[in-house]
């Protein structure tokens, strides 16, 4: 499937991030399912959850993200996480999100401190540089345009959490 076609939310669980209730699959628009257009709209709405809930931590840059663990087996998902960061990933090899996690920590308590800490030079040190995926431009409007994917996930994500409250 395309990037940025399926929206499909799934949350069997009730969440902290953003607080919300559990509800059964939910399909916008025409989709009619299958596990090809399931599964790329279930990477999507994860990942645009993760974007859209972190803006107000994190910052543009155009300097590679680093992404490590399952995620890097796959082209489909590195390709929508470009896309959806607007941004270049680079292939940090299997060290898992547990490794990525340290790094993160490590950042944070380096500026809780005050210490001046270069992530990008931490990151060259201790993780496994692969290849760097570059945005491709379609999918890059397909996500941000007006009206896009991130636009529609904002608003039906807001209707569900609305919907499903938690408690």
């Amino acid at each position: 499937a395309l990037p940025g076609q399926n929206l499909l939310f799934w949350q069997p669980r009730n969440e902290s991030f953003p607080l919300s209730g559990s509800f059964e699959l939910v399909r916008i628009g025409k989709d009619i399912g299958g596990l090809a257009s399931d599964y790329s709209g279930l990477v999507e709405s994860s990942l645009a959850a993760v974007y859209y809930h972190s803006k107000s931590f994190s910052k543009p840059a155009t300097v590679p993200l680093y992404i490590t663990g399952g995620a890097t087996t796959s082209l489909g998902v590195m390709r929508r996480i470009a896309a959806i960061w607007n941004r270049p990933v680079a292939l940090s090899g299997k060290g898992g999100a547990a490794l990525g996690a340290a790094v993160a920590g490590v950042s944070a308590y380096m500026k809780s401190t005050g210490k001046k800490f270069n992530v990008e030079d931490f990151s060259t040190a201790v993780l496994p540089r692969g290849n760097i995926i570059e945005p491709i431009k379609e999918d890059v409007a397909a996500f941000h345009r007006q009206g896009g994917y991130l636009d529609r996930f904002a608003e039906e994500e807001a209707r569900l959490i609305e919907k499903y409250p938690l408690g």
